[in-house]
């Protein structure tokens, strides 16, 4: 995970914290309260920035103590601390992974609806039944993930399932 810091890749964390820097410094400045939508952008701006800076300084603290821990409880064999460092390990890997679906949804266009067409086409009662499965799938992804999910219109099948 150190490899977030340096590696620039799909997080850049040196180019964020230094527009973090920037954007701070310019937050900073009393004129730019005089443009209350520019003020506003740059504030969103920080936001998001700080949120990935910090989320990537606190993982890398996270995985460099497990590393220090586990080379101790290595040392003095102490498979409880060994059980308590994969804990740990599993919640900074939860972690990186909810970053990582942000980072995914963090496009200028990201924010507008979607609409989801699940057509079952041919194949009859088994793809009518396979489109249902789909539509249960995402709505549930959905709702995990915090998204509103509507159904807009749906055709029942015949014999079972969504056409």
């Amino acid at each position: 995970m150190s490899g977030l810091k340096r590696s620039g890749g799909i997080f850049d964390y040196d180019q964020r914290s230094e527009r973090l820097v920037e954007v701070e410094r310019e937050m900073e400045m009393p004129a730019v309260w005089d443009d209350p939508e520019r003020a506003q952008a740059l504030g969103k701006e920080r936001s998001d920035l700080d949120l990935i800076v910090s989320t990537i300084d606190n993982l890398t603290a996270g995985l460099s103590d497990a590393e220090s821990l586990l080379e101790l409880a290595v040392e003095e064999d102490d498979p409880d601390t060994v059980t308590e460092i994969e804990s740990d390990l599993e919640t900074l890997d939860a972690e990186l992974e909810k970053l990582e679906f942000r980072r995914m949804f963090s496009g200028e266009m990201d924010a507008n609806s979607a609409y989801l067409d699940i057509q079952a086409g041919s194949g009859g009662t088994e793809a009518q039944d396979w489109g249902n499965m789909l539509l249960r799938m995402y709505l549930r992804w959905a709702e995990r993930r915090g998204f509103k999910a509507e159904i807009v219109e749906l055709q029942e099948g015949d014999v079972a399932g969504i056409k």
